[in-house]
């Protein structure tokens, strides 16, 4: 083969090695594009699920924070209802120890 031949070929390697280059390199570029896509979709849908997860976390939460108020205010009120109790069983004690030192001096 003379220099010329030799010359053309080389140069038709030199391009084709160049078009697969950037032939790859575009479709190194489609799927990368791709992946990227995907993996959006994908966080997408776990920042939802997320989201609706710790929705029904801070539901639940509050749920207990109410039934716990509405519980310290039953607390609350049987407390005093006893505290109304021992004065009355206080009351009757004292009434009723009047009544034994009447009954015995008397």
């Amino acid at each position: 083969m003379d220099w010329p031949a030799r010359t053309r070929w080389s140069g038709k390697l030199r391009t084709l090695k160049s078009s697969n280059r950037n032939s790859n390199y575009e479709k190194s570029s489609q799927i990368a594009a791709e992946v990227v896509e995907k993996l959006r979709e994908f966080q997408n849908t776990i920042d939802i699920g997320l989201e609706k997860e710790i929705q029904g976390i801070r539901d639940q939460v509050n749920s207990i924070l109410a039934e716990k108020q509405k519980g310290q205010a039953n607390v609350e009120q049987k407390l005093n209802q006893l505290q109304q109790i021992e004065k009355n069983m206080n009351e009757m004690d004292s009434k009723l120890d009047e009544f034994i030192t009447q009954v015995t001096l008397g």
